[in-house]
């Protein structure tokens, strides 16, 4: 797939809700809201990507339940839709190629204190606020799940893995182009 041009106006609607979240307190920029930001496994290692690739679909899962209830934004409520089906399927897709293999990885059940404090952030928004900073977090969390999904499908330790890696991949760059769309149209 040949990669999406970025546009201006993508990156000034990024770059806007990055500065309007600051200055409301959330932590987004460095933040490494989604996986692998802060990782100390290396990436093809089996383990780290299971639990990164967890965390990273609960908070999705999670960010998305907000965004259901709070927008008003009938394409940022679609979205979060998409997210709360695809990202639940990809953690069983997930559970079922690690159960296929015989190998037994604990997924963590709750998202660490970094992810937290985004969700805490985001639900303290209200309405333009919240949309603009759930959009700048999906950016965020789909382009640091791509990467990691990406990278354990090319290097990841585990073949029937890096199958499964590569197929959630493909469904984090639809979600990823989505959500850019999203902030371009906010920006209009």
């Amino acid at each position: 797939m040949i990669p999406r041009p970025i546009r201006t106006t993508t990156i000034n609607a990024v770059l806007a809700a990055r500065l309007f979240a600051t200055a409301a307190g959330a932590v987004l920029i460095g933040s490494g809201i989604a996986a692998g930001a802060n990782m100390t496994v290396p990436a093809s290692s089996t383990a780290a990507y299971t639990e990164e690739a967890a965390l990273s679909d609960i908070f999705e899962i999670e960010a998305a339940k907000l965004a259901r209830n709070k927008t008003q934004n009938d394409d940022i409520r679609a979205f979060a839709g998409r997210m709360v089906l695809d990202h639940t399927a990809a953690t069983e897709k997930m559970k079922e190629t690690l159960a296929d293999m015989g190998l037994s990885v604990q997924l963590p059940a709750r998202l660490d204190d970094r992810r937290m404090k985004i969700l805490e952030d985001l639900n303290e928004q209200q309405v333009p606020g919240f949309d603009r900073m759930y959009v700048a977090t999906q950016i965020e969390a789909h382009e640091a799940a791509l990467q990691l999904h990406r990278g354990y499908a090319e290097a990841g330790e585990n073949e029937e893995l890096r199958e499964t890696a590569a197929e959630i991949a493909d469904t984090v760059e639809r979600h990823l182009e989505h959500i850019r769309d999203i902030a371009d149209e906010m920006n209009d």
